[in-house]
């Protein structure tokens, strides 16, 4: 049998960028949940890759007699998947990170689609449903800023109808622009510690959203889902060491709010409240290295605002 011809794809065939739009408020309108709105006006995000993971749950029945399966069926989908994005405004950083509350955060569920030729034929996968259950934001002090998402979606499909099947979108031609935000964006004085300032080097936030689903026996898929439990969580790298009170309040646990300004144009500040030293590895002080003293910390906390 011959291979047929065809032109294999690479990311010179993406026709429409990662881009999403809000379907409604899954606690002020439950029937919102994986429905995406007519003529809905998408929005993009900065140099985004979304990855979907597809996990079917089988049940297999075997019958004595045989070693071999007898037969299987369907009996779940499971959709995830993973974003990652440079960051330019804090739009879908509210949304991954904040506590569910109003419009911007995941009180709201999203349609997330992009498209690319398939042989030449633009091929769409549209994702409904998408809550975020985990957001980590990455801070290096010589790299732009990365916000990675893992998601779930009540449903992902994959087709070749016109518009994805939707019913007149209105897609986002040009992509999202202007320059990623990076570590230093934030200006002078840009990490405090109790309300003091510190030469931090690196950070990462990460939230991890538990969500709580409705899912029937009748339906394959979740019919709604919300929020149920947050968790707040990360490190940063401090340089130099210019006091005990770090040591000090990780040894006992004391509580403390940090706030690192991500952005002052546009202004993007994350407090985190209620924070406590739970890692402080001992002073790496070595004698074949003048390097600068650097110690990195971890932290849990009660909560994090991006405001």
């Amino acid at each position: 049998m011959t291979i047929p011809v065809y032109t294999p794809a690479n990311q010179n065939d993406v026709v429409k960028e990662v881009q999403w739009v809000t379907e409604g408020n899954v606690i002020t309108t439950p029937a919102a949940y994986g429905v995406t709105p007519v003529s809905a006006a998408f929005q993009g995000e900065r140099s985004a890759t979304i990855i979907w993971n597809h996990d079917p749950v089988h049940e297999e029945t075997r019958k004595s007699g045989t070693t071999e399966r007898d037969s299987q069926s369907l009996t779940k989908q499971v959709h995830t998947g993973t974003l990652t994005t440079k960051i330019v405004n804090d739009v879908t950083l509210k949304w991954a990170m904040n506590k569910e509350a109003a419009a911007g955060t995941l009180a709201e569920s999203r349609t997330y689609a992009k498209s690319y030729y398939v042989n030449q034929v633009e091929t769409f996968e549209i994702a409904k449903g998408c809550l975020p259950t985990r957001g980590t934001l990455r801070l290096n002090n010589a790299a732009q800023l990365i916000l990675e998402v893992q998601i779930r979606a009540k449903d992902v499909i994959e087709t070749q109808a016109a518009n994805g099947g939707l019913t007149t979108p209105v897609w986002e031609v040009t992509p999202l622009t202007g320059a990623p935000i990076k570590a230093s964006d934030g200006g002078a004085g840009q990490f405090d510690y109790n309300a003091v300032d510190y030469a931090e080097s690196g950070m990462v936030m990460e939230v991890i959203h538990e969500l709580s689903l409705t899912e029937p026996s009748e339906s394959l898929t979740p019919i709604h889902a919300r929020a149920g439990m947050r968790s707040v969580s990360g490190n940063f790298t401090i340089q130099g060491r210019p006091d005990l009170v770090m040591r000090a309040d990780q040894k006992v646990g004391t509580p403390r709010t940090i706030t690192r300004v991500i952005s002052t144009s546009p202004s993007i500040t994350a407090t985190i409240s209620g924070a406590v030293i739970s890692g402080y590895p001992s002073s790496p002080h070595d004698p074949s290295s003048g390097l600068v003293l650097v110690e990195n910390l971890n932290y849990t906390s009660d909560d994090l605002i991006i405001a």
